[in-house]
């Protein structure tokens, strides 16, 4: 019981996995005209980058197939696969534990036209190209790094976390220097987590500070 316990438990978390590439492959996570459809008002959405949050919170849902979220709408459209219902207490929770809240305005079945604005892979080019969006910068001491290798190690895992949108790992220091939009949330406790799973200890040593992008020149050292 406790082995099938365990595959269970693995098989939630790496569901987004299966179900698409989160942030580099927004033809595949996008809803098209066959699925079932829906569409959600989400409150607390401040900048493009909670976009990404928001899509990523309900993809994790099991049973979402496609998810395209608009900033300037406010909304997000959810796709099914035709035979699925939509999950909408999931996804409404999923929202909630992520610092939104959701109310479903719309619904139409798989070949209804409910217009779906631009995909998740022109907003993600939008998000990235942009340089002036405010950030964060949260510094956490990590516990355990002896070499580049384990600096690598830990940038991975921080970058595995939805909201980071940069990380720098210097192993001298024993520090992570990681970043995220202003406007959002940063989820510390999944971040010290992530570090947990990949065997190191970690604690918050400076929170919130204002900070300009990494470039990705500056590739040393598990920075991105």
């Amino acid at each position: 019981m406790l082995w099938g316990v365990t595959v269970m438990a693995v098989v939630f978390l790496l569901f987004p996995s299966y179900v698409g590439v989160l942030f580099e492959t927004g033809d595949t996570n996008a809803v098209t005209n066959d699925m079932n459809q829906a569409v959600i008002k989400v409150e607390g959405m401040t900048c493009e980058g909670c976009s990404t949050t928001v899509a990523q919170a309900i993809r994790s849902v099991p049973g979402v197939q496609g998810v395209t979220v608009s900033y300037a709408k406010r909304e997000a459209i959810v796709g099914t696969a035709p035979s699925t219902p939509i999950p909408k207490n999931e996804i409404i929770a999923a929202l909630k534990d992520t610092g939104y809240k959701g109310k479903f305005v719309k619904y139409g079945e798989a070949s209804d036209s409910i217009p779906i604005p631009e995909t998740q892979k022109e907003m993600n080019g939008r998000l990235n190209a942009s340089s002036e969006e405010p950030l964060l910068q949260t510094i956490f001491k990590v516990d355990g790094m002896t070499c580049e290798g384990c600096a690598a190690g830990v940038s991975d895992s921080i970058r595995s976390v939805p909201g980071i949108t940069g990380v720098r790992v210097d192993f001298k220091l024993g520090q992570a220097f990681v970043q995220s939009p202003a406007c959002c949330r940063l989820p510390k406790a999944d971040v010290l987590s992530a570090l947990k799973k990949a065997g190191f200890d970690g604690k918050v040593v400076e929170d919130s500070v204002q900070a300009r992008p990494y470039k990705p020149a500056a590739n040393k050292e598990g920075a991105e």
